[in-house]
């Protein structure tokens, strides 16, 4: 990037950040510049975020720590109730995420990169022209990794919305599936993890909820 290009980019963040329609800030280690964060808020989703952030190849140790931060000051001083920040969330200043299943589409939830027990509750909710209703999918069992019964997952997509409450220790991860067609009428599926964590974040009580639209 020319030096002219550059300049016009730091004019455009500028302009941005006085607008409040997106927010960017650089990352400093000893007063060198080793990175950026990019915050964008989607008002036409209530006050909900989509983030970013990098850091520079020779301080890529630097990466989980960044993210860390970033996401625990998101949700400290930030008014969003939900943000799109990777796939992982921060609780507690720990890191919750996802293992995938070798060779199968399964995945199991990790604390810091470790698995956690699981226990698993699911759920449907169809949602139509009459209201909407919930139904308990069984009773709530252990289990070692998860699988959904529409689409064979390996974990959450990247583009999932990710809402942390530190009052109960939950995380919970809503993300779209590809619509599916059902009598004749386009079902809008949506997927919806809730994971409450032990005092320890050695076990996390998982609820499922298989989410349809039939609205015709």
């Amino acid at each position: 990037m020319s030096l002219e290009e550059n300049l016009a980019d730091l004019e455009r963040h500028g302009r941005e950040f006085a607008e409040h329609s997106r927010f960017a800030y650089t990352v400093l280690r000893q007063d060198r510049v080793v990175g950026c964060v990019y915050i964008e808020p989607v008002p036409y989703y209530g006050p909900t975020a989509k983030v970013k952030s990098w850091v520079s190849s020779d301080h890529a140790f630097l990466d989980r720590i960044l993210h860390v931060e970033v996401a625990t000051w998101l949700d400290e001083s930030w008014p969003f109730h939900q943000v799109r920040y990777r796939p992982q969330g921060v609780l507690e200043r720990r890191l919750v995420s996802f293992e995938a299943k070798p060779g199968a589409p399964a995945f199991r939830i990790t604390v810091d990169g470790g698995p956690v027990g699981m226990t698993l509750t699911e759920t449907e909710t169809i949602v139509g022209n009459r209201g909407a209703g919930t139904r308990r999918l069984g009773p709530a069992r252990a289990v070692d990794w998860l699988t959904s019964p529409k689409a064979p997952l390996t974990g959450w997509p990247d583009d999932a919305w990710i809402k942390v409450s530190p009052d109960d220790r939950s995380v919970r991860v809503d993300f779209s599936l590809p619509n599916a067609e059902g009598l004749g009428t386009t079902v809008w599926c949506r997927e919806s993890l809730v994971l409450t964590f032990d005092a320890a974040f050695a076990h996390a009580d998982v609820v499922w909820d298989h989410w349809n639209d039939v609205t015709a």
